[in-house]
This record gives structure tokens, sequence and C-alpha cells, in this order.
């Protein structure tokens, strides 16, 4: 052989060598190329062997629409976990609130039980309300002008009674103290007892009191009901019939009636 031809082979054949090197290598099967032989001979084989290179490419190429697509996506995924947790907190809160409205049903009606066995302590047996006797007993507010043939009486209340009684008196002067309660109390006592009512209930419907019901009585209210009605106490010596709250009204037909005393901002009248 030509000893130029043989190094231009040798020469050639290194030069694909090389380039096959440089290419990598992916799978378990592929072909290589491989020298045989002392003359230089380059020969292609297949070989079933593990890979000496292998490479793994994982690239997000995505078009403009196609991120825009995923953007809507996860868009619509997060107002729909925004939509479900507001009605989840909606739910929860009706919830709460039925909840709060039953508690408050429940302590209603346990005061009106407990209003009705302190009813049964304080009063006779007797379901129906009971004028009692003439009362000797002092007086809480000296006045002008008493009135010495009057009397206090006691009244014996039925359960029903008391109840309306004492969440009167506390929607018509709750915030008035003992004596201010006291006063209310004993107008509505004198006018049953001596305008011939037979139940606080026809007094309030009949006679125009707006008091609120709602508010369940304070101790002041307790125990200025207690000392008109169970004890026969009187706020004054005079019968009374009216008030109504001069500061906060003007009444011409009260203020012709007969005035008795003034206590805090509440004017407390009896006929002429």
């Amino acid at each position: 052989m030509n000893k130029s031809k043989f190094t231009l082979k040798v020469m050639t054949a290194g030069i694909l060598v090389a380039a096959v090197m440089c290419v990598p290598v992916v799978g378990s099967n592929f072909n290589a190329f491989a020298m045989e032989g002392t003359n230089g001979t380059l020969k292609i084989a297949d070989v079933d062997s593990q890979p000496l290179l292998s490479q793994t490419l994982s690239v997000d190429n995505y078009t403009d629409s196609e991120q825009q697509a995923i953007e809507r996506a996860s868009a619509v995924d997060k107002a729909k976990t925004e939509a479900e947790q507001s009605v989840q907190k909606l739910k929860e809160k009706k919830e709460a609130e039925q909840a709060a409205a039953k508690a408050a049903e429940e302590s209603t009606a346990a005061e009106y039980s407990e209003s009705q066995s302190d009813a049964s302590t304080n009063s006779s047996s007797s379901s129906q309300t009971v004028i009692g006797d003439a009362t000797s007993t002092g007086y809480l507010l000296s006045i002008d002008n008493p009135d010495p043939n009057y009397v206090s009486r006691s009244v014996s209340l039925s359960a029903e009674d008391r109840y309306i009684l004492e969440r009167l008196v506390m929607g018509e002067s709750g915030n008035q103290g003992f004596i201010g309660a006291a006063l209310v109390a004993q107008t509505i006592r004198d006018t049953m007892v001596y305008d011939g009512y037979s139940s606080v209930e026809q007094v309030r419907t009949s006679c125009g009191y707006y008091g609120s019901l709602d508010r369940a009585p304070n101790q002041d209210v307790l125990d200025a009901v207690s000392y008109i009605f169970d004890q026969g106490g009187a706020a004054v010596q005079h019968e009374l019939r009216y008030f109504y709250a001069y500061k906060i009204c003007s009444s011409p037909w009260h203020e012709s009636q007969n005035h008795i005393v003034t206590y805090m901002d509440v004017k407390f009248f009896d006929r002429w």
C-alpha cells in the first residue's frame, strides 16, 4: 500500500472517530463507530450495552396563546375556591345567628319560668290577682299635698301578671332607680285598685302604656314591684294615675291634671 494513502486513511478514520465521540449517546441500543484491525478499516457495529452518556431534556415551550389559556384556567380555579370559601363563611354565620336566636329564646323561657317560681313564693296559691287589705307604712317621698285619706293596699299577683308587671315597669322606668320604679308601680297599682281593673294587662292595654316588655327587670325594678304590690307600700301618700316624661315631650292634657310629684325627668299626676 502506498504510504501516503495509508496515512490519509488513518487521518480520515481519526477524524471520524473524534466526531463520533462528540455525539451524545441516548438509549440502551445505539450504533457506534469502532476501529477494527491494523489496516485502519472503519466499521459500524451494533452495540447492545448500557449507554456511556444519557441526557434528558424537559423544556416548557408554550406559545403565548397557550400560556394565556393556562393563566385563565388558574384564575377560574382561584375564583371558584374563593366563592366556595365565601359560601362556607355565610353558612357558618347563618348557623351562628340561628344558635344565638335559639339561646335567646331559651333564656326568655327560663326567665319566665323563674318569674313564675318567684310568683308562687311571693303570692298566694290563687291564680288570680287579689287586692289585699289596707296597710300602714311609711312613704318614700314627701309631697306638698299629701292625702290623709289615702291608704295603700297589697295586691297578690298571678304569675302572668307579675311577669308582665315587672317587664312593664322595667320598660317605663328601668333607668330611674328604685324610687322611680316604685312611683310607676304605684301608678299601676292605684289604677287597678281604685279604677276596678282586674289585671295588669288590662291596665297596660287600656291606659296607653308603651313601655317595652322585651327587657328583663333589673334588681331595682324587682324590689320596687315587691315593695308596692307584695308589701302594700307606696312611694307617696296620694293616689297616682298618670305620668309622662316632660323633658322628652309636651302634654297639655297631662298638665291639666292634678300634679302630685316630679321625680327626675318624670311628672306624676292624679285626676281632679
